[in-house]
């Protein structure tokens, strides 16, 4: 049986994420079988010490001494991230849920040009001189239907199984410089970006489904057509 936590950062929550995606999505989780083991909210001003303690961690705790999520007395099978401007429905999870990766996002829009808030590495990094990473586009995951590997998923809106974190060194989320090409470059990454790092350092992959295209109504432009309900 599958066994949900599920954690939330945001400072706010619209009627709209309440009353068309919140509760619909409770109400089909308990349909369907799957067991909430618990929901876990923090807003704050520092978006990686918020998702930290999404996952049980008490600021000031020494992080060495935090070893997995809840320090492990939590039951879970999954964890699902969601972001308060992230609109969402139930087979939208199922997809994430269906596709059995360690990490999978949905993708959603960081900006009217298309960019998905999902990341690879710039092929031709040596002429690549602003920024570090290269955003998946719709263009790209035009027709398709199976999961992509990413450098970088999206906490927004983003389910991590079991045994994931607790490979994990600390911190599991931040901000900062990083050698991302390892040609003494640094690039200030944030913690999205950090995570599926981390991951990676532990021979875990991040996953993103081309089927999970999510409106983020940070920005009303930020909404692909097909995808709003």
């Amino acid at each position: 049986m599958t066994r949900l936590e599920i954690c939330l950062s945001a400072n706010d929550f619209s009627a709209q994420w309440v009353l068309h995606h919140w509760i619909p999505f409770l109400l089909e989780l308990e349909n369907h079988g799957i067991e909430l083991a618990g929901i876990h909210h923090v807003s704050g001003s520092l978006v990686p010490e918020e998702r930290m303690m999404t996952l049980g961690y008490v600021p000031g705790y020494p992080l060495r001494e935090f070893k997995a999520p809840w320090n492990g007395k939590e039951d879970y099978t999954h964890i699902l991230f969601i972001d308060s401007d992230i609109l969402w429905t139930y087979q939208d999870f199922e997809k994430l849920l269906n596709a059995d990766k360690q990490i999978i996002s949905g993708a959603y829009m960081k900006d009217e040009r298309g960019n998905l808030a999902c990341a690879l590495l710039h092929e031709d990094w040596k002429r690549h001189v602003p920024g570090s990473l290269i955003s998946l586009t719709l263009k790209d995951i035009e027709g398709k239907t199976q999961p992509i590997e990413v450098v970088s998923g999206a906490l927004g809106f983003q389910l991590v199984q079991n045994g994931v974190f607790e490979k994990l060194p600390q911190p599991y989320f931040a901000c900062a410089p990083v050698d991302l090409y390892r040609n003494g470059d640094k690039y200030l990454i944030g913690e999205d970006v950090w995570f599926s790092l981390q991951a990676a350092r532990a021979d875990i992959k991040s996953w993103c489904h081309p089927e999970v295209i999510l409106p983020h109504v940070k920005r009303s432009a930020w909404v692909p057509q097909r995808v709003i309900k």
